[in-house]
Order: C-alpha cells, then structure tokens, then sequence
C-alpha cells in the first residue's frame, strides 16, 4: 500500500490536517487514526482466522523494510509476545544486507525486542547469488525459497518459538 499524504479532513477525529486516502476502504484519515486502523485489522485477522494468542509465543520474520516491520510494531503494541528473526543473505549491491540487518538490529534494540540473525553464508557457505547461479533460478525465486525453508527449519529443528530466542 502506497501512502501519499494529502489535506482531508479525517473520517474518524474530524480534524482537518495531512493524511491519507484508503481508496478500497473509501476511508481519509490522519497519520494517528491510521495506526489505530492499522492495529485494528491486524489484531481482528488474527482472532478471525484464530492464528495465536497473546499466551503464544510468535517468531516474526523481519526484512528491514516497512511491510514487516510495521507488522513487528502492531503486534507489540498489541500485546503478543514476538521476537524477530531475520535472514541476511549477503547481498551486497549497494550494501543491502548489511543496511537491511543494521536496520532491524536498531529496530529490535528500540523496541526491547530479542532478535534472531541467521547469516546465510555462515550458515550454508555461501550467499545468495552463488545459490542462484548453481540452482539456475532468478536472485528472487531463489531467494523467496530459501528463506521459507530456513524459516521453517529454524523454527522446527531449534524451537525458535522457545529456547533460543525467549
């Protein structure tokens, strides 16, 4: 979801000030009203489709970028006990990983979040790219298939859910 912050007068406090326009919802909100919508649906996606509770422990998969840790963010502020885990798969055009686990590291110390790092070329020996080029698939299919089946692993083989991070 792209956000571009315009002049509306917001649906839910009825002040006029800067903020977005949810097409698909015919919904205009202010920065503030939008977290709590935000929150809102995460937490009823999770008790519709009864996912976990807040007695359960959640690993949360965290890239850098916004989508996921603005996920990490609700789910706190909701109350549910979550500790991250992230996969840096040493790309290093333009230093992404290591920006990208410099970002969640900040993120997680901020948030008094205990943080799981797997390093892919510690771990396997070798970085994306090189798994690319022997698999013969693109960057991203390799990459997108890599980290489910790392994630699965991870929490499967070394209770990622119990002993090591919490």
């Amino acid at each position: 979801m792209n956000l571009n912050f315009v002049k509306i007068r917001c649906r839910r406090c009825q002040k006029l000030k800067e903020g977005v326009i949810l097409r698909s919802f015919n919904l205009k909100l202010c920065p503030e009203c939008f977290l709590d919508f935000f929150k809102k649906r995460v937490k009823e996606t999770i008790e519709r489709f009864r996912m976990f509770s807040k007695k359960d422990k959640v690993a949360v998969a965290i890239s850098g970028g916004k989508d996921s840790t603005a996920l990490a963010k609700a789910l706190k502020d909701l109350g549910y006990k979550i500790s991250l885990f992230h996969i840096n798969c040493q790309i290093k055009e333009n230093n992404y990983s290591e920006k990208s686990q410099k970002v969640v590291e900040e993120f997680a110390k901020k948030e008094k979040l205990p943080l799981y790092v797997f390093d892919l070329k510690k771990e396997i020996g070798a970085d994306i790219k090189i798994c690319s080029k022997v698999s013969k698939k693109e960057i991203c299919a390799v990459c997108g298939m890599i980290k489910r089946y790392i994630l699965n692993r991870e929490a499967k083989e070394f209770d990622v859910f119990g002993k090591k991070i919490f």
